[in-house]
């Protein structure tokens, strides 16, 4: 706009068919106006959530919003999950079909059938951080039911989760990436995408999903555009020399820089490749990125790593800061003599 200022517009994709709704709702460049502009993206996230309940109602036949099983509720959102997101809500709809009844609609969700839930999964003899994640996306599910109007209220307010145990996070040492490097592996593709990781930090479903489109020359820097899989952000990385060299011979933009193998292929031809360099550590593809963060904590500060990582939260990253704290290594390295020597 000659303004200066942005206007926000609604794209609905349905039927086979896009259309734009423009919402008359501006945003303002000016940093004085950041109040302003929260409120405005509040009521633009608002309207949003309306047209998603009316798209999906049109779509999936809910004639009344309270009137859906919980089973087919979660089946239906499950459907847009993709890879390890997809395998864990296929997997807690197979335990919610231990649990409640066929026709439970999700207006039967109550703080006492959430808390026998939890009990239900305790039961399942889980690692406390399989039962936090279950935990985790069953809550999840019921306030994104709450915030597409098929709940009146979200039932679970206030109900306290299950905390997540802090696990050793395995990471290689820049000497046994070196010998990862020197030794051949059952598959080139599978060798270059974790060295890859290694030096850039990405996790396993990026990589995978990265094509040639998202790789931009800038000046005089690999960048790489993405969004994660994760959290859905948009992310822009500027890579090294190094981890542009493991792409190799650009191809076309819709081709996967990395054509990985399945899941499983990967993970055995991993195994099979830190075996062979006689490196004794339990290894997966996501230990790449684990030790990305504790190669950069050595060079850099936490906050930029943390930037590295796309992790929205400075709390995240200060696990791998437990892992490798520099700051008290130094200071105890820099400790005054007090003891004489003989």
């Amino acid at each position: 706009m000659p303004s200066g200022n942005m206007s926000l517009y609604l794209c609905i994709y349905a039927g086979g068919v896009r259309t734009y709704e423009y919402l008359h709702l501006y945003l303002s460049p000016d940093k004085r106006d950041k109040e302003k502009n929260r409120e405005t993206m509040m009521l633009a996230e608002a309207i949003c959530a309306k047209r998603l309940v009316e798209v999906r109602n049109g779509q999936y036949g809910f004639k009344e919003a309270q009137a859906v099983q919980l089973r087919d509720y979660v089946q239906r959102i499950t459907e847009d999950k993709h890879g390890s997101t997809k395998r864990r809500y296929d997997a807690l709809d197979n335990i919610l079909a231990g649990y409640c009844r066929p026709s439970m609609m999700l207006t039967d969700i109550t703080p006492a059938w959430f808390s026998g839930f939890m009990n239900h999964l305790d039961k399942q003899g889980l690692a406390k951080n399989t039962l936090a994640v279950y935990v985790a996306t069953m809550r999840s599910i019921i306030s994104q039911a709450h915030r597409e109007g098929l709940l009146p209220t979200n039932p679970i307010v206030g109900i306290k989760g299950v905390g997540y145990e802090e696990t050793n996070r395995t990471y290689l040492t820049t000497d046994e990436v070196r010998k990862l490097a020197d030794t051949p592996c059952p598959n080139e593709v599978t060798k270059r995408a974790f060295l890859f990781g290694c030096l850039t930090g990405l996790r396993n479903c990026d990589i995978r999903a990265l094509t040639w489109a998202d790789v931009h020359e800038q000046d005089g820097y690999t960048r790489i555009i993405y969004r994660q899989a994760k959290t859905k952000g948009q992310e822009y990385l500027d890579i090294s020399a190094q981890a542009a060299s493991l792409m190799g011979e650009r191809g076309s933009d819709n081709e996967p820089v990395f054509p990985l193998m399945s899941w499983h292929a990967v993970r055995q031809q991993l195994k099979a490749w830190v075996k062979r360099a006689k490196i004794a550590k339990h290894v997966t593809f996501h230990a790449s990125r684990h030790t990305f963060a504790v190669m950069m904590l050595s060079v850099t500060d936490i906050y930029t790593v943390s930037k590295l990582l796309g992790h929205r939260e400075l709390s995240t990253t200060q696990v791998y800061a437990k892992v490798l704290d520099k700051a008290k290594r130094e200071a105890v390295d820099n400790m005054p003599d007090l003891l004489k020597t003989p």
